[in-house]
Protein backbone atom coordinates (compact mmCIF):
# COMPACT_ATOMS: atom_id res chain seq x y z
CA UNK A 1 0.00 0.00 0.00
CA UNK A 2 1.84 3.25 -1.50
CA UNK A 3 0.95 6.68 0.59
CA UNK A 4 2.24 10.06 -1.08
CA UNK A 5 2.54 13.43 0.46
CA UNK A 6 2.54 16.60 -0.50
CA UNK A 7 3.62 19.51 2.02
CA UNK A 8 2.88 23.46 1.19
CA UNK A 9 5.18 25.27 3.56
CA UNK A 10 3.48 28.59 2.82
CA UNK A 11 -0.17 27.26 3.70
CA UNK A 12 1.12 25.17 6.41
CA UNK A 13 -0.55 22.31 5.22
CA UNK A 14 0.41 18.85 4.57
CA UNK A 15 -1.84 16.48 2.33
CA UNK A 16 -1.14 12.54 2.28
CA UNK A 17 -2.90 10.42 0.44
CA UNK A 18 -3.35 6.50 0.61
CA UNK A 19 -4.00 3.66 -1.69
CA UNK A 20 -4.05 0.09 -2.50
CA UNK A 21 -4.10 -2.93 0.32
CA UNK A 22 -3.55 -1.71 3.52
CA UNK A 23 -0.27 -3.19 5.40
CA UNK A 24 -0.04 -2.18 9.28
CA UNK A 25 3.86 -1.43 9.04
CA UNK A 26 3.37 0.95 5.96
CA UNK A 27 0.65 2.29 7.67
CA UNK A 28 2.48 2.83 10.63
CA UNK A 29 5.43 4.21 9.21
CA UNK A 30 3.90 6.60 6.84
CA UNK A 31 3.21 9.41 9.56
CA UNK A 32 6.78 9.08 11.17
CA UNK A 33 8.09 9.26 7.75
CA UNK A 34 5.92 12.39 7.08
CA UNK A 35 7.06 14.41 10.38
CA UNK A 36 10.94 13.31 9.61
CA UNK A 37 10.09 15.10 6.59
CA UNK A 38 12.77 18.38 6.21
CA UNK A 39 9.40 20.68 4.90
CA UNK A 40 7.52 19.23 7.75
CA UNK A 41 6.49 21.79 10.87
CA UNK A 42 4.90 19.94 13.82
CA UNK A 43 2.23 23.02 13.59
CA UNK A 44 1.56 22.10 9.56
CA UNK A 45 -2.73 20.83 9.25
CA UNK A 46 -2.83 17.56 7.61
CA UNK A 47 -5.22 16.10 5.32
CA UNK A 48 -5.02 12.29 5.29
CA UNK A 49 -7.02 10.73 2.15
CA UNK A 50 -7.74 7.31 2.49
CA UNK A 51 -10.56 6.94 0.31
CA UNK A 52 -8.99 4.76 -2.18
CA UNK A 53 -6.99 2.31 0.31
CA UNK A 54 -8.33 -0.95 1.07
CA UNK A 55 -8.75 -1.66 4.18
CA UNK A 56 -10.37 -4.40 6.32
CA UNK A 57 -8.06 -3.35 9.52
CA UNK A 58 -8.44 -5.69 13.01
CA UNK A 59 -9.39 -4.17 16.30
CA UNK A 60 -5.30 -4.68 17.16
CA UNK A 61 -4.04 -2.55 14.26
CA UNK A 62 -6.33 0.67 14.99
CA UNK A 63 -5.20 0.62 17.78
CA UNK A 64 -1.61 0.12 16.80
CA UNK A 65 -2.58 3.25 14.41
CA UNK A 66 -3.87 5.22 17.67
CA UNK A 67 -1.05 4.61 19.35
CA UNK A 68 1.42 5.63 17.07
CA UNK A 69 -0.27 8.85 16.67
CA UNK A 70 -0.38 9.72 20.04
CA UNK A 71 3.50 9.35 20.31
CA UNK A 72 3.99 11.61 17.52
CA UNK A 73 1.83 14.76 19.18
CA UNK A 74 5.03 16.56 19.93
CA UNK A 75 5.88 16.45 15.95
CA UNK A 76 2.41 16.94 14.57
CA UNK A 77 0.40 19.47 16.83
CA UNK A 78 -1.51 20.88 14.32
CA UNK A 79 -5.07 19.52 12.85
CA UNK A 80 -5.43 16.14 11.01
CA UNK A 81 -8.33 15.09 9.36
CA UNK A 82 -8.44 11.35 7.95
CA UNK A 83 -10.99 10.81 4.95
CA UNK A 84 -12.61 7.65 4.42
CA UNK A 85 -15.43 6.05 2.73
CA UNK A 86 -18.40 5.52 4.67
CA UNK A 87 -18.12 2.31 4.84
CA UNK A 88 -14.84 2.80 6.46
CA UNK A 89 -15.55 5.57 9.18
CA UNK A 90 -16.43 3.39 12.34
CA UNK A 91 -13.35 1.70 12.05
CA UNK A 92 -11.33 5.38 11.49
CA UNK A 93 -13.59 6.70 14.50
CA UNK A 94 -12.36 3.98 16.27
CA UNK A 95 -8.52 4.99 15.54
CA UNK A 96 -9.27 8.62 16.23
CA UNK A 97 -10.41 7.73 19.48
CA UNK A 98 -7.66 5.39 20.27
CA UNK A 99 -5.39 8.58 19.20
CA UNK A 100 -7.75 10.45 21.72
CA UNK A 101 -6.84 8.15 24.34
CA UNK A 102 -3.53 8.45 23.91
CA UNK A 103 -3.76 12.40 23.66
CA UNK A 104 -3.36 13.20 20.48
CA UNK A 105 -6.80 14.97 20.57
CA UNK A 106 -6.37 17.30 17.20
CA UNK A 107 -7.92 14.26 14.70
CA UNK A 108 -11.20 14.61 12.81
CA UNK A 109 -12.62 11.76 10.70
CA UNK A 110 -14.57 12.77 7.97
CA UNK A 111 -16.15 11.05 4.01
CA UNK A 112 -15.69 14.34 2.24
CA UNK A 113 -12.37 16.37 2.10
CA UNK A 114 -14.81 19.41 1.33
CA UNK A 115 -16.10 18.82 4.87
CA UNK A 116 -13.07 19.17 6.82
CA UNK A 117 -11.49 21.95 5.28
CA UNK A 118 -13.24 24.19 7.30
CA UNK A 119 -12.07 22.46 10.44
CA UNK A 120 -8.49 22.60 9.07
CA UNK A 121 -8.36 26.14 8.32
CA UNK A 122 -9.58 26.54 12.21
CA UNK A 123 -12.70 27.92 11.39
CA UNK A 124 -14.65 25.35 13.15
CA UNK A 125 -13.62 24.03 16.96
Amino acid sequence: MPYSWKIDRQTGRAHVRGWGRMDIDESLEAPRKLVDHPDFHPAHSVLVDLRELLIEPLAEELVAVGRNLAKLQDRMQGRVAVVVTPEHATAAELGAAMAAAGGFQNLRVYTDPALAEPWLAGEED
